[in-house]
């Protein structure tokens, strides 16, 4: 993660994952992020940054089941959230 993790949890039932994290200074780049979709979505997901979209075309590395999300340029905090489709 780029910056410093404050919370993340993932509720199996409805299989909405979160993470949420604040900027740290000197770090930058892309957070990346594990999300096991052949597990627990299978018939794909979508990902969210502070309430926003997150396009996953050219972010998601389908082999390593890897997520790169680049950090918003405004604000200290950030929460990334995953949804079934």
């Amino acid at each position: 993660i780029a910056g410093t993790p404050t919370a993340m949890h993932y509720n199996p039932a409805t299989k909405i994952f979160s993470l949420t994290w604040s900027r740290r200074a000197g770090v930058v780049g892309a957070s990346q992020i594990y999300i096991p979709k052949k597990r627990h979505y299978p018939t794909g997901f979508r990902v969210s940054v502070n309430g926003q979209p997150v396009d996953l075309e050219g972010a998601w590395d389908a082999r390593r089941e890897l997520l790169s999300v680049a950090l918003p340029s405004a604000g200290d905090r950030f929460q990334l959230e995953v949804r079934p489709e």
